[in-house]
């Protein structure tokens, strides 16, 4: 997640009337340690303002470790009944789309278990590098084609938010972007891994943009 889209996703949950949102699943969420060391933003502008609130986010990815709360394989999500078995009002899917292959039936069962009137809040890479996690199927859509994803649903918000470039993320962690130029120079070794590099350099000084939408199941 970047730091626009999380401002976005945060600033729109807690401006108005949060309560609403709250129970959360957060599906994709990754670690505890990610959330607030690799990616601070996150607990910033979305977990720390919850905890604040003492409302309550499920926290749900495919990894056993700290800060899951519920491991699910996205992949048998169509016949997994976890999701329903919940209780909440929203759902955040962030960044998960593009690394699955059945994002369609995910988003049928994400819909299925939300209870009507509850919400889905949903953000995709717009312009954004391949970036595997284990494969990225380079799926990049706007607002009207995220939204078809999830039938039974309407929009309230959605929009293309700018973020900031590669430089920009590199220089919040100064050995990252050392490593990063270093690697520049050895594209023999593991060349896959240099190949993704360099994607990421084309967005060097070229902002990355970020797909959101706010539904509310009907």
């Amino acid at each position: 997640m970047l730091i626009a889209e999380a401002q976005w996703i945060g600033k729109n949950i807690f401006s108005a009337e949060p309560e609403k949102f709250f129970p959360m699943l957060n599906i994709g969420s990754s670690t505890e340690e990610f959330r607030t060391i690799d990616q601070p933003w996150i607990d910033e502008h979305l977990t720390a303002p919850a905890r604040k609130k003492n409302f309550k986010i499920i926290n749900i990815d495919v990894k056993k470790e700290t800060g899951v709360d519920v491991v699910i394989d996205f992949h048998a999500l169509p016949t997994n009944g976890k999701l329903t078995n919940l209780n909440f009002n929203s759902i955040l899917c962030s960044n998960v789309l593009e690394h699955l292959t059945n994002r369609e039936q995910l988003c049928h069962s994400v819909v299925a278990a939300t209870p009507t009137g509850g919400y889905i809040f949903v953000s995709c890479p717009y312009k954004y590098p391949y970036h595997p996690d284990p494969i990225d199927t380079k799926f990049r859509p706007d607002v009207e084609k995220l939204v078809r994803l999830f039938p039974g649903t309407k929009l309230i918000k959605g929009e293309i938010v700018t973020c900031r470039n590669y430089f920009y993320y590199l220089c919040l962690k100064p050995k990252k972007l050392i490593r990063v130029f270093a690697r520049i120079f050895v594209p023999f070794y593991n060349p896959r891994g240099w190949l993704i590099v360099m994607n990421y350099m084309t967005y060097l000084f070229r902002n990355f943009k970020t797909t959101c939408v706010i539904l509310e199941k009907i």
